[in-house]
């Protein structure tokens, strides 16, 4: 076999052995969920999700900080639905954008509870 080859033989056999190590439960839990670009199936663990995809939960605060920014500023009414919903959990680099959004209109972040 080529490198190639060999190299998916030694990941799937790591991922049996990781398998194996957890409990039933666990496993049969992860064998339910199927979340993907074109299905979403199964008992969803978001804590999961926001763990596989490196993504962060989103906060009440973090949505005040955002709301700061936006609403505030008067560039829009008010949140997005999905966002006031909770629809959206999780996300990537919001803390960036409303900290470059803060320092550009010159606000503070709203104090912490």
């Amino acid at each position: 076999q080529d490198e190639e080859t060999a190299a998916p033989t030694t990941t799937t056999t790591t991922e049996a052995t990781v398998d194996t190590s957890q409990d039933k439960s666990s496993a049969a839990a992860a064998d339910d969920m199927v979340v993907t670009a074109f299905e979403v199936a199964g008992s969803i663990d978001y804590n999961k999700l926001i763990e596989q995809f490196g993504s962060k939960e989103l906060t009440p605060y973090l949505l005040r900080r955002l709301e700061n920014v936006t609403v505030k500023q008067g560039t829009v009414d008010r949140l997005h639905r999905f966002l006031r919903r909770e629809i959206f959990f999780s996300h990537r680099d919001i803390e960036k954008i409303c900290e470059l959004l803060e320092k550009w209109y010159g606000v503070s972040p709203p104090p912490m509870d």
